[in-house]
Formats: C-alpha cells, structure tokens, sequence
C-alpha cells in the first residue's frame, strides 16, 4: 500500500484550512511543514494544541515533519548555526511525541554558497559524521526517525551519499526520504541507478516531476505537474512497491512560499499532481490510499 500524501502549507498556511482543502481533493495525510504562515520549527504549545483539536474531526491524518534541520544556511563548520539547529531537533521530538509521530525529515548540512560547487561529501564526512552522532543517538532515545533527504545544495544529494551516512550509522532511527527530483538535481540517475544502493533504507517519498535533457539526463526544469514531465514514476512506485514498500509518497509542489490559498491557480497544479500521482499508482497495479 502506497498513502498519497501533501504537504500542508501547499494547500494553506492555516492549518483548518489545509485539513478542509485536503478533504475535498480526497488526500487522506498530511506532511506538517508550517504552521501559521511560519516554519516548522517555530512550533508552539498552542500551536500543537489547535492541531490535535483539529485532527479529532476530521478522516485527515498526520505521517510526518518536513523540518528544516542541518539546512537552510546550517553549515557543517557553522558551530553557532548547528547548536541552532540541534536545539529545533529537540523542539521536533517534543512535536513528534505530542503529534504521535515518530518521523522527522532532516537535510545534509548546507554547503557555502559561493564555494558549491567546490564541495564534495569525501572532503566532509567524517566531520559530518561527528556532527550528527549525538543527535542520532538522541533520535534513538526518543525513537524516532531521521530521514535524510537528498538535496543537491547539501552534501547529501546523491544515493551514494546517502548510503554512506545510513551505513555507517547503522541505525534504526537513520533512514531516507527519497526525494527522486532533488537527487536527478545533483546529478544523480537515482532511478534505476542510485535505487539499489537505499533501496532498504527508503522510509518516505517526496513526489514531483521534472523535465529531462534527453541526451544528458540532466534537470531542465523541475516545475512539471507530476505525469507531464520525464520521471518514470510508474516504474518508480511499481519498483517499490515490489521490494516491500508500504508506506507515503508526499506530493510537493514546488513554489513555496506561496500556496493554493495564496495564488489560486495554483490548486489547478495541485490537483494535476494528486490525479497524476494516482495515474501512476493504477498504472504499476500499486495499491494506493
């Protein structure tokens, strides 16, 4: 079974809203990603509880948190930044244990802007590697997951990046969420080629489509309603589904910071990538919710 899934701030930074949006497009969970118009991680007491009343009335269910953390300008050597961020963990797990949640997406460590191109995961990964044991282990303790998104601006862009971190963590709390768009941006061929190096560790999918230089393979543009683009995502989910996947593939959309609530015409993307999801999910014969 594969649960089709959204995140909540592309249908609304008002969180009743997003729950009514989702009912109406018949899309069951949720990705929690902002609330009130502000990142995750500014998450509040009151906040927490708005959500758990909302949640008891309606069919629409919670499966994870889309932070920011190790991202989002958190260098590797940045100690200021990273104590930041480590703290936004903590705020997380406390989120996870009030939400009944026990997944957490979480970035690579950003790499210097200026220097992108200059920076490669051999050069870092045993600094890396420090910087994430004591939040790993604390993961562990409060049993919830990391899962480490491929980000072509982190040092975690590819399948092979993300093996190496999973392997030597060798964690139950250090996992992937696969997003196959962000690895084709950092010059990975994560289908078919990266698939097998995570397929074991893939614990969640991200979703949206891109448009392919034919020749090369590479990105041309990654703002394609899923199903018009050149990603082959009824091989993706048939795939997945046969290595014993059961789990969510969250729809994103991909112009953050505005929404359906914000600029209308965007639910007519929305609505696309939901219908072009679903056509890819009847197409591989993958039970879908």
């Amino acid at each position: 079974m594969i649960k089709v899934s959204v995140f909540n701030d592309d249908l609304s930074h008002n969180f009743d809203t997003s729950v009514r949006l989702a009912e109406e497009l018949g899309v069951k969970y949720m990705e929690l990603r902002n609330v009130e118009g502000k990142r995750i991680d500014n998450i509040t007491d009151d906040n927490i509880k708005n959500i758990k009343r909302i949640l008891k009335s309606t069919s629409v269910q919670l499966c994870s948190i889309g932070t920011p953390v190790f991202s989002k300008g958190c260098e590797v050597l940045d100690d200021a930044l990273f104590k930041e961020h480590r703290a936004i963990l903590d705020t997380m797990f406390k989120a996870c244990h009030e939400l009944d949640l026990n997944r957490l997406r979480v970035f690579g460590f950003d790499k210097p802007k200026a220097e992108f191109k200059d920076h490669y995961l051999d050069d870092y990964f045993d600094r890396i590697v420090d910087r994430l044991e004591e939040p790993v282990r604390a993961a562990e303790k409060e049993g919830v997951v990391l899962m480490f998104e491929p980000e072509h601006e982190t040092y975690l862009g590819t399948a092979k990046d993300l093996s190496r971190i999973v392997k030597h963590f060798n964690s139950d709390s250090v996992k992937v969420c696969w997003d196959v768009c962000n690895s084709w941006n950092a010059g990975d061929i994560p289908y078919p080629d990266g698939y097998p190096l995570i397929k074991d560790d893939i614990v969640h999918v991200h979703v949206k489509d891109a448009k392919l230089d034919p020749v090369t393979k590479k990105v041309i543009s990654d703002r394609m309603v899923i199903g018009k683009g050149d990603l082959p995502w009824s091989d993706i989910m048939a795939t997945l589904h046969k290595d014993g996947y059961n789990g969510y593939a969250t729809i994103e959309c991909p112009f953050a910071p505005w929404n359906a609530e914000l600029r209308s015409y965007l639910m007519d993307f929305i609505k696309g990538d939901i219908a072009g999801l679903r056509a890819a999910l009847k197409k591989a014969g993958v039970p879908q919710q």
